[in-house]
């Protein structure tokens, strides 16, 4: 991942499912920097699907200019290491509420974890 690209702050877009990012894309709608929250695709929502086919989307994102990171309770095999993703975030719910729209995240590769 490229270096500029370790530290991403930007608004939340929260999406349901990844079809609904990917509709979103497609109709346009992604015009400004933005964190990507994917919900509700973790183990007891709908069985963990592959999240793999949002890098290309999100890349293409990158690729014009915005800076884009992925937050999801889902899976990402093999993820490619050009968006930044944190994945598996537990639990759940913490990504739920009554709004699509919530506040400013900061998603860093740069930060070490915390001792243990």
């Amino acid at each position: 991942m490229a270096p500029e690209r370790h530290i991403i702050e930007a608004p939340a877009r929260i999406f349901d499912n990844q079809d609904d990012v990917k509709l979103a894309f497609k109709n346009g709608e992604f015009t400004s920097d933005c964190v990507v929250v994917v919900r509700f695709e973790g183990p007891r929502a709908n069985g963990m699907p592959e999240l793999h086919s949002l890098t290309p989307t999100l890349a293409v994102l990158q690729d014009r200019g915005l800076r884009v990171a992925l937050v999801t309770d889902g899976r990402m095999s093999g993820a490619s290491g050009k968006v930044p993703a944190a994945i598996h975030i537990s639990p759940r719910r913490q990504m739920a509420g009554p709004s699509r729209v919530c506040g400013t995240v900061t998603l860093s590769a740069s930060t070490p974890l915390p001792e243990r």
